[in-house]
């Protein structure tokens, strides 16, 4: 809502001031209490740094979206790389000094070349000040928690999809390190450490890579093959084939490389469903708003959830165990959720195919017999078409496993 009010450059800056006050509140304390302010701080930093930036891309990069997407997402697993590396051989007040330090300039340059290279055509600059602000902001508001996009088929299916597989995400990172000390018990505390880094490095080539890929093969086709990959690397190798240091390894790898599916294709599906609305309705950054936010309050019983399904005791082989099913268990929810959203991208293939067709029907000429045998074909084709936009069972499954780019 800020956004559409003041603008990209202003939203990053104010969320650039919170981060830096969070970290410079954590560096300066120790009390639990400044703790949870620093906290706060940094996740609303976050929120106004990172909402305009993946808004602004899938605007900006209509043919290559998902690839451009990924190199900007790209960039939480490099901050992650440093972050963990930092983490590692630094105390924690000077690695929150450090932290504070690299996302002031960082974002600061950011927000320079922004404003040098683009011009927001559908952001208008507005003198709004005093009361005129709050009542736009009311405005705004009605727009962004309207009841038409509550009621939204594709975005509340999009929305548990992502917030699914992101909790999948969530439970094998909050286990990963504990798991690794947990079965190699002689490992150091800076090898420990180095698991996140290998998984984010794995992030930094696979976001990138599923980008492409995404844009060539189809966005709804490399979900599905990406959120497969994640349920099959924890269901099949994180179960069974990481009982040494290396595997854990190769593990972490392997599903940093395949993990950022949520992330990077939540936005790409989400700009692909609102293409078609006009600019000046802003409907993609609604649909965004709401599938990030009003599923995401699940996503705070992450970390609690690892705890509960921790198996106590020290002759346990595996305390993790039950993490794992449940990570494993939460991808193939997610699998399922992105087939039904392949279903409906096919399914509005199938409606823009109907509506062409109709067209071409209602303005054929019958009086020749050249146009009467065509009219006969295009009768034929929409039958066919309508009856693969039916509703049941067999043809919800073939929309949903058909072999095209979508």
């Amino acid at each position: 809502m800020f956004q559409e009010l003041l603008g990209y450059q202003t939203v990053i800056s104010i969320g650039n001031a919170f981060m830096f006050m969070g970290f410079i509140i954590g560096y300066k304390t120790k009390t639990i209490n400044y703790l949870y302010a620093w906290a706060v701080f940094v996740g609303v930093g976050i929120s106004f740094s990172f909402v305009p930036a993946t808004t602004l891309i899938p605007k900006i990069f209509i043919k290559n979206r998902a690839l451009a997407l990924s190199f900007i997402l790209m960039g939480t697993g490099v901050g992650a790389v440093i972050a963990s590396l930092l983490g590692t051989f630094l105390e924690v007040d000077k690695f929150l000094m450090s932290l504070a330090i690299i996302q002031v300039v960082v974002v600061s340059l950011s927000i320079i070349v922004l404003h040098l290279c683009y011009d927001d055509k559908y952001f208008v600059k507005r003198d709004l000040k005093g009361l005129k602000f709050f009542k736009e902001f009311s405005k705004q508001f009605k727009k962004y928690y309207s009841i038409n996009i509550f009621k939204s088929y594709i975005a509340n299916l999009i929305a548990i999809w992502f917030n699914v597989a992101l909790m999948g995400y969530l439970i094998f990172i909050f286990s990963l390190s504990d798991y690794t000390k947990s079965m190699v018990p002689s490992v150091t505390k800076v090898n420990s450490n180095l698991i996140t880094v290998y998984l984010n490095i794995g992030q930094i080539v696979g976001r990138p890579t599923m980008g492409r890929l995404g844009d060539k093969f189809g966005r709804a086709n490399i979900t599905i093959v990406f959120t497969f990959c994640c349920a099959i690397f924890i269901w099949v190798y994180w179960l069974n084939f990481t009982k040494s240091y290396g595997q854990i390894v190769g593990f972490a790898v392997l599903m940093g490389m395949s993990c950022g599916v949520a992330n990077v294709f939540n936005t790409v599906l989400i700009a692909d469903v609102c293409q078609n609305f006009p600019p000046e309705d802003n409907m993609f950054m609604k649909y965004w708003a709401y599938v990030n936010s009003n599923y995401a309050v699940f996503l705070l019983l992450a970390e609690f959830f690892v705890q509960k399904l921790t198996i106590p005791g020290n002759d346990v082989k595996n305390p993790y165990k039950h993490s794992q099913y449940f990570s494993g268990s939460l991808y193939l929810f997610a699998l399922l959720l992105a087939f039904f959203t392949r279903e409906y991208k096919v399914r509005t293939i199938i409606d823009t195919e109907i509506t062409n067709t109709q067209r071409q029907l209602d303005s054929m000429e019958t009086k020749h017999e050249y146009f009467d045998e065509e009219s006969k074909e295009l009768t034929v084709k929409l039958e066919a078409l309508h009856e693969s936009k039916a509703m049941n069972v067999k043809a919800f499954t073939r929309r949903a496993l058909i072999p095209i780019v979508v």
